[in-house]
């Protein structure tokens, strides 16, 4: 299920949505993020190489990846995003394509910096 929130309405990432994954058990959660970093930062990089080799079915497998990834922790603006790349038409759209990219690397460093303060808090 992807979950579009309004603009300007939702955090980085959703820690009910987090925390209702859990059951509220911070040890598992802080597994689950790292999986999550580590995993997703790798996998930008593959898509990021797919949408310059124009490889339509390794950038629709990563973002595919990539928006599931997210529904489970809640970071829904990276979950959008890797869903509007999932279905891009890399052929009439590379431009877009790459701009889409761009927008998704930095929402998950705002993901990337929101966990890093909550995992220390």
């Amino acid at each position: 299920m992807i979950h579009e929130p309004e603009k300007g309405t939702f955090s980085v990432v959703d820690l009910t949505r987090l925390q209702e994954m859990s059951d509220g058990d911070r040890e598992f959660e802080e597994e689950v993020l790292g999986v999550f970093l580590g995993d997703t930062r790798d996998r930008l990089q593959v898509l990021g190489n797919a949408l310059v080799a124009g490889d339509v079915e390794t950038t629709q497998h990563e973002a595919h990846t990539i928006k599931g990834a997210c529904g489970n922790v809640g970071a829904w603006r990276l979950q959008a995003l890797a869903r509007e790349l999932e279905i891009m038409d890399l052929s009439v759209q590379p431009d877009e394509a790459k701009e889409v990219y761009e927008e998704a690397s930095h929402a998950f460093e705002e993901v990337l910096s929101f966990i890093k303060t909550y995992l220390s808090s």
